[in-house]
């Protein structure tokens, strides 16, 4: 006998049955089939199907299954296991409307991860399970049932309310990283409020629609007098509304100090995100780098936290006494996402006559200092090397580069595409990433470049070990040894020495996450 369990949900969950219902008529599943169906309404006349079943009958079924097929549903899961019954567990999606969030895929992936059960992301990969269920061992679930319901109650314990306070949603990392964050949390059963000055921005229409948001908007009035008292009632206004409604709160757009008010404001549990080596991006300037956390009163936040170990050392340098309440957590990446998007079709066609490197972000020569790549690519010509360089972004030094390509006779090899929503398929036809900044925090084009499996030459800049020796090439700040590695790689390539788990790389993170909530 097979029991596929639904659980006692109010949304239906019909998608599974049918699944069930096609393996039933495809031969796949030839035993008696129970269901226990909840609030999913389906008739078969190959299934015996009950809406609610008593604890007891439940346990009669259980032990005569030969496996249970179930939903995302941790008592369903935890019960069968006890049991010693194999698991065929599939979850429930909000986009279909079966759950309010998609916490149970979640559940499913922890469970799975320990070998527990077969989990499944979608119903249509219910046909292959079963046929893999023969030979499937699961492992014992007693050596290690409080080490999995610990990990379990992370994604189940998760009724609280996040604040994320940020300008805009606009192209940038942080802002990518930011909704990369609110969309994981909102799907693993957070409720994240995101409060921004703009609501504008390429990355709004990527935002969860259950996640939901809020207007801070300060005046900008020329006359002094009207804007501090514009600001004045606009900061009562936001406080009487929203003082302390959250159970936690975060300014992710270090550089707003509106985002500062807000967050700190919005919870008693509230944190401060910096996103790069500060005292580098302020050349070293102790007072200036001061002056600026000072601003965004960095000593009213709870915590701290710093996407590089490297933006918390230069941090804790000038201000040795936050040490305690500062933690280095990386930035999330929706690697599954990625991937997708990578296989989307684009006008522009790689030449295959020639190595493409590409470089993707913002124009600004302060921080990204494209110029070196530019002057690199001067150095190979000149040598004869057949390659293209393609920036995909745009910024305020946009026009100096276009500028530059054109009066060193560049223009064959360097190509400017624009701002781009999705660039992953320009990574994907290219064959190297290409980093020249001067500081940043924790690349975001690091992860995306180890999850589309492309090589790396990057400048010594945050966390640049991660890529050393592994993933690609780390050269120093100056023209001449970009030069030399992108020289190394258009004559003898470069084969990445290991494969990047996002996954295990993203619950890794959830856990430093929650501990903050």
């Amino acid at each position: 006998m097979v029991l596929v369990l639904l659980g006692t949900q109010n949304n239906s969950f019909h998608r599974l049955l049918e699944e069930v219902q096609k393996c039933i008529d495809k031969k796949i599943i030839t035993e008696k089939v129970v269901v226990q169906a909840g609030a999913t309404k389906f008739e078969s006349k190959d299934m015996e199907i009950f809406g609610l079943i008593s604890s007891e009958k439940l346990n009669e079924y259980i032990k005569q299954a030969n496996y249970v097929i179930t939903h995302g549903g941790v008592g369903s899961i935890i019960t069968c296991l006890k049991m010693g019954k194999k698991v065929i567990a599939v979850p429930r999606h909000h986009k279909y409307g079966e759950h309010v969030n998609d916490h149970q895929l979640q559940i499913i992936q922890t469970f799975d991860g320990q070998g527990f059960i077969k989990g499944l992301c979608e119903v249509e990969d219910l046909e292959k399970a079963i046929k893999e269920l023969e030979n499937f061992e699961p492992q014992s679930f007693t050596s290690n049932t409080q080490n999995v319901i610990n990990l379990v109650e992370n994604y189940i314990d998760n009724d609280k309310k996040l604040l994320f306070s940020a300008y805009s949603l606009d192209v940038g990392g942080i802002e990518k990283a930011l909704i990369t964050i609110a969309n994981k949390l909102q799907e693993i059963g957070y409720h994240v409020t995101i409060a921004l000055e703009k609501k504008e921005g390429i990355f709004l229409k990527e935002l969860n629609s259950n996640i939901k948001i809020i207007k801070y908007y300060p005046s900008n009035n020329k006359n002094i007098l009207i804007r501090k008292i514009a600001n004045f009632l606009k900061r009562i206004k936001f406080t009487l509304q929203y003082k302390n409604r959250f159970d936690f709160s975060a300014c992710f757009a270090t550089y707003s100090i509106p985002s500062s008010f807000v967050a700190r404001t919005a919870s008693k549990n509230s944190c401060l995100w910096g996103h790069a080596d500060y005292l580098t991006l302020f050349n070293g300037n102790e007072q200036e780098t001061k002056n600026f956390f000072e601003e965004r009163k960095y000593n009213q936040f709870k915590k701290i936290v710093f996407v590089s170990k490297e933006g918390k050392d230069s941090f804790v340098k000038l201000f040795p006494q936050t040490e305690e309440k500062i933690q280095v957590i990386n930035n999330l990446i929706d690697g599954k996402k990625i991937l997708n998007l990578a296989d989307e079709e684009i006008n522009y066609k790689k030449d295959k006559n020639c190595l493409t490197f590409i470089n993707i972000g913002r124009h600004d020569e302060k921080q990204k200092k494209l110029t070196r790549l530019i002057e690199a690519s001067e150095k190979l010509k000149k040598e004869g090397y057949n390659f293209k360089v393609i920036f995909v972004g745009d910024g305020q030094d946009n026009k100096q580069y276009i500028e530059m390509v054109k009066n060193k006779k560049l223009d064959e090899n360097v190509v400017f595409l624009g701002r781009k929503q999705n660039p992953y398929p320009y990574f994907k036809i290219s064959d190297c990433v290409i980093l020249t900044s001067d500081y940043e925090g924790y690349p975001v084009v690091f992860l995306e470049s180890f999850i589309l499996n492309k090589p790396i030459i990057t400048t010594k800049v945050s966390d640049y070990k991660d890529v050393e020796g592994k993933f690609g090439y780390v050269t120093e700040k100056d023209v001449d040894d970009i030069y030399s590695k992108m020289k190394d790689f258009i004559e003898n390539g470069y084969e990445i020495k290991e494969k990047f788990d996002y996954e295990s790389y993203n619950n890794s993170i959830i856990k430093e996450l929650q501990k903050l909530f």
